[in-house]
């Protein structure tokens, strides 16, 4: 038993000692990760610090590096001429400085962050980043100032000089326009003043805009605003005046060139040539007139000048110019023109006597009639004005009148011709209505005629029919011997019969065949009982009676019904008497 209790303590120290090591390797264990965890938070808290501080260098180094002296000495030279700037020297001097100190300021806390040591102290390293976001954050907000202070200057600058390229550029224009078209005419001292006014004005807008005086580049635009419209408006008075002035020179040689023109003319009197001599006299004393006027700046006076030239000159000038140009189209055309209506008389004249060979058949035409006296009016009219195209005329009346009478020759003759295209037609188109009727009434007679030879060959017997057909025949005829002496009443008589008198036809063909087969077929049934008459006396007298009273008079369908009532009672005597008829 002693052995057995050895045995188990000896066991149960061995497992404690294994507990032990067991436990004590755990603790090692924890306290080696607790170290790494603290070791690993605080690796991470210098390196986020450490790569702050490299984002805060380059900031300052790219704040740092900015310089506004350039900016500062453009303002320096201005402000040498103009004390009106030096306070905005002193003012960007001031910005500069104070955005340098600021700098300044934030280069010791980065520097000292430089140092690795710094950063295991993560209360200071908290309080330097703070103070150091401080003053980036107010150096970037300067610096976004000044960049606002010198886009205002640059925008003042690019708008200034916009302005002053536009007035350059209308300035131009000005210059442009009147050196081409006022100052070579226009001698007068104080549009040259003006010019030169605005030329200096000009000189001081731009050297104000240079060196930013407001007031001034103001002043001088609303003094240029404020005098540039009287130039222009004495500019443009001036050179519409002129330019009338001039086309009334041109006007007066027109005159002159179509007066040589006419002046050798039989029917250019004395009269007229004196008026005209005095209105060119007067018009070229007063054009001189003009011209002083123009130069003295009375611009009133010399329109109303020119407004009274050109109600005088401008009628002359076209009344002139159409005498001179019916000469010479009269001289182009005449020998054609004389031709031309000979020409056309003879060939007028001569429609005129074919015509009458269709006429005879349209006396009753009120509307045709109307037409041809209309159109031998309008022809004893043209040959009265033909007429006055003589020699004697052409010396007496201008070339305008004369032309004007050529002219109106022309026209009426073209209307005359119209008028008779207008007659032709109107009796080409009585024509094919006349040729219609006949064709459609010859065609119908034709027709009636044909049935009336079929009813004869026949020998047919109905009245009724026969005075159909010869009423139509009749009525026919009538219209065709009525024709010559009102063909349109006949005509529009036979458009309303036409329908009627194809139906009569149609009936009368019809009847007339009807009539045709019902006679054969009593003439077959006659000769079928002549074979029994001298069987019975009874038979004969119905037979004979039956060819008396219906066959004879016309009758054949009530003839052929008896004649078939009497076959059936044949038929059924003879079944009786047991007789075969054959």
């Amino acid at each position: 038993m002693n052995l057995d209790t050895l045995k188990s303590l000896s066991t149960q120290s061995s497992l404690s000692t294994q507990s032990i090591l067991i436990i004590a390797l755990a603790v090692i264990a924890t306290v080696v990760v607790v170290l790494y965890a603290i070791y690993f938070v605080i690796f991470i808290k210098v390196r986020r610090s450490i790569n702050k501080n490299y984002k805060f260098r380059e900031k300052y180094n790219v704040l740092s590096a900015k310089n506004y002296n350039l900016t500062i000495q453009r303002l320096a030279k201005l402000a040498n001429d103009q004390t009106g700037l030096k306070h905005v020297v002193q003012y960007v001097n001031k910005f500069n400085n104070y955005y340098r100190e600021q700098i300044n300021s934030v280069y010791e806390p980065i520097n000292e962050l430089c140092n690795f040591d710094y950063h295991f102290d993560f209360k200071y390293v908290k309080q330097a980043t703070k103070q150091i976001n401080l003053y980036l954050d107010k150096i970037e907000t300067l610096d976004r100032s000044f960049t606002q202070i010198k886009g205002d200057i640059s925008g003042y600058k690019n708008h200034s000089s916009e302005l002053i390229v536009s007035f350059k550029e209308l300035f131009d224009n000005l210059i442009k326009f009147l050196e081409k078209y006022i100052l070579p005419t226009f001698d007068n001292e104080e549009l040259l003043r003006m010019v030169n006014s605005f030329s200096s004005c000009l000189f001081h807008l731009e050297e104000s805009a240079t060196k930013l005086l407001n007031n001034r580049l103001i002043a001088i635009i609303e003094h240029w605003l404020k005098n540039l419209p009287a130039l222009i408006k004495m500019a443009k008075t001036y050179f519409v005046l002129n330019k009338l002035r001039v086309r009334l020179k041109y006007f007066i040689e027109d005159i002159y060139y179509s007066f040589g023109l006419l002046v050798q003319d039989p029917n250019f009197t004395e009269e007229k040539k004196q008026k005209i001599n005095t209105i060119i006299k007067y018009t070229n004393k007063d054009l001189q007139t003009v011209h002083q006027l123009l130069m003295q700046r009375n611009f009133k006076q010399a329109q109303m000048l020119l407004t009274d030239k050109f109600n005088l000159i401008e009628p002359l000038k076209t009344e002139l110019e159409l005498e001179t140009k019916s000469k010479n189209t009269i001289a182009v055309i005449y020998q054609a023109f004389k031709y031309w209506i000979d020409h056309y008389l003879k060939n007028f004249e001569q429609l005129k006597d074919k015509l009458t060979i269709f006429i005879v058949n349209f006396e009753k035409d009120h509307i045709l009639l109307e037409q041809i006296r209309k159109l031998s009016f309008k022809s004893d009219q043209l040959k009265l004005m033909i007429n006055e195209i003589n020699e004697e005329n052409q010396k007496k009346l201008s070339h305008k009148d004369y032309l004007f009478l050529m002219s109106n020759i022309a026209n009426n003759a073209t209307k005359l011709n119209e008028s008779l295209e207008v007659l032709v037609k109107t009796i080409l188109d009585n024509i094919a209505a006349y040729e219609n009727f006949l064709f459609n009434t010859n065609n119908l007679k034709l027709q009636f005629v044909m049935i009336k030879n079929y009813y004869q060959a026949n020998e047919l017997k109905n009245d009724k029919l026969y005075k159909l057909i010869s009423d139509n025949i009749n009525q026919l005829v009538e219209l065709e011997q009525n024709l010559n002496k009102n063909y349109k009443e006949n005509i529009n008589k036979f458009d309303q019969l036409h329908q009627k008198m194809e139906a009569n036809f149609l009936e009368a063909l019809k009847t007339s065949i009807k009539q045709v087969a019902l006679k054969e077929l009593c003439e077959h049934t006659f000769m079928f009982l002549h074979k029994y008459i001298y069987e019975s006396v009874e038979i004969k007298n119905f037979v004979s009676d039956f060819r008396k009273r219906l066959f004879d008079n016309g009758l054949y369908e009530e003839c052929l019904t008896n004649q078939i009532i009497l076959l059936n009672k044949m038929k059924q005597a003879a079944k009786q008497n047991q007789i075969v008829l054959s």
